[in-house]
């Protein structure tokens, strides 16, 4: 806790005029930042909601939440498995590729209607499904990028190595 590290700094030097209790002085601050870092990051990586009410639940939320975001197409999840048919193991890493993707996709111009599919088919398998919208004759957009630069490339590629699959369509 940060009032520990506070006192072990104090424990460490009791004199308040000597160099090592100024060095302390600096330090503290710095080892608390890195605290409040930390259990930001862990938060993020695995959010409470995933054990308060399970990863059908937080998707679901997840794609509200975008949809509210985006306000340009509808947002859906279509989850057809149960709770207890996710290993404990992959619900961070789903909710993760789920939550970028949604960022990623909403974030994208030309996007329309997003579908993200969960469910278990020979073993897990996420889908993300979206509409192009007519081209903007605006022009800002330039061409899309290559099908190996793609900003969900990655998201598959955690998905892979987490030993399920990832698709993408695009209508």
């Amino acid at each position: 806790t940060p009032e520990g590290i506070e006192a072990l700094a104090r424990a460490a030097s009791p004199d308040r005029n000597s160099p090592q209790s100024a060095a302390n002085a600096e330090i503290v601050p710095l080892v608390q930042d890195a605290m409040r870092e930390i259990r930001a990051l862990a938060v993020e990586l695995r959010p409470p909601a995933l054990d308060d009410f399970g990863l059908v639940a937080t998707i679901q939320s997840l794609c509200q939440e975008a949809a509210q975001i985006d306000g340009r197409g509808r947002i859906a999840a279509d989850i057809a498995l149960t709770e207890e048919e996710v290993p404990e193991a992959l619900k961070g890493i789903i909710f993760r590729i789920v939550q970028q993707t949604l960022k990623q996709l909403v974030g994208m111009t030309g996007i329309g209607d997003i579908r993200i599919a969960l469910v278990r088919e020979g073993g897990l398998r996420l889908g993300v499904d979206f509409a192009a919208l007519a081209a903007d004759t605006g022009g800002d957009a330039g061409p899309p990028p290559p099908a190996d630069q793609h900003p969900i490339v990655p998201l598959w590629e955690s998905a892979v190595l987490s030993g399920g699959t990832f698709s993408a369509t695009r209508d």
